[in-house]
């Protein structure tokens, strides 16, 4: 048998896409806009999430090992065609990757061959301590928050983080990361505070440039096998809202907008500009 136009690597990436597009129903392009809910591997290990089953028992009682699929997981790949799968704690490197090459080889003969994509929020921090850095801790670097980095003022520093960080994060088997937070640091209130880097929008924007630089470089300075996408964030209103609550859930569904004379007094559903800050040099 020969090959599709869309797995043939010696054609041009545009071709490739369009043969794919094609050939993939509704079902399979919905699925692809998709996300996972958060995955512990194995299942079940961490405070923050429900227990997973393994062949409709628990972890503990199935036999299965740390970096078999789960019964959710083997749902959401085949029936649901979901490929960006959100990975936080993880019982060890090896486990991490060999759950990789598990899924991989799970997905290889369903919904055309398309691969996951593995993808985690920052997970550099000593202690885990919400669900937006649940991975945190265990056998990998530890560095300051990215507000923490960026009080350095010197963006080569967070460079150098995001050197490292790709190279930890491509041995787990990462592809993606769910960073960096660039909403300014306008709230103390927000409980995401610690992830933006400042309330300067200066200082954020060379930082930020410097952390998607170090994620996404490698060997020659260009894409490389080390590399990780940065997947910047969050949408516009999607910081901090009314009283320091998150945007992310209904309880910060409202920002307070003001005029020039005060408080205007509505609640309504926008974004809340940034208040003046002092210039970054």
């Amino acid at each position: 048998m020969g090959l599709d136009s869309y797995e043939d690597w010696r054609l041009p990436v545009e071709e490739r896409a369009q043969d794919l597009a094609s050939k993939m129903s509704i079902e399979r392009i919905a699925g692809l806009m998709l996300y996972s809910a958060h995955q512990s591997i194995p299942g079940g290990g961490n405070r923050f999430f429900g227990p997973a089953t393994y062949n409709v028992k628990p972890f503990a009682e199935s036999g299965a090992k740390a970096s078999d699929l789960s019964d959710a997981q083997q749902v959401f790949l085949k029936y649901d065609n979901l490929r960006h799968v959100l990975i936080t704690s993880v019982e060890s490197p090896g486990v991490a990757a060999q759950w990789n090459n598990n899924a991989q080889a799970f997905v290889e003969g369903i919904g055309m061959g398309i691969p996951v994509n593995t993808s985690s929020y920052p997970r550099h921090g000593s202690d885990s301590y919400a669900e937006f850095n649940a991975g945190s801790g265990g056998q990998i670097s530890m560095w300051p928050s990215s507000l923490g980095i960026a009080a350095s003022f010197d963006p080569g520093l967070m460079k150098q983080f995001g050197e490292i960080a790709s190279k930890e994060y491509r041995a787990l088997c990462i592809a993606t990361a769910l960073s960096s937070q660039i909403d300014l640091a306008t709230e103390p209130r927000w409980s995401r505070f610690d992830g933006t880097m400042g309330e300067d929008p200066k200082l954020a924007t060379d930082m930020a440039r410097a952390y998607v630089d170090g994620f996404q470089s490698s060997g020659d300075g260009g894409w490389g096998y080390q590399s990780v996408n940065a997947m910047v964030k969050h949408w516009p209103g999607g910081g901090p809202e009314e009283g320091g609550h998150d945007a992310h859930f209904g309880y910060g569904a409202y920002a307070v907008p003001r005029c020039q004379k005060g408080h205007c007094g509505y609640r309504i559903p926008v974004p809340r500009w940034p208040r003046a800050v002092p210039a970054y040099r």
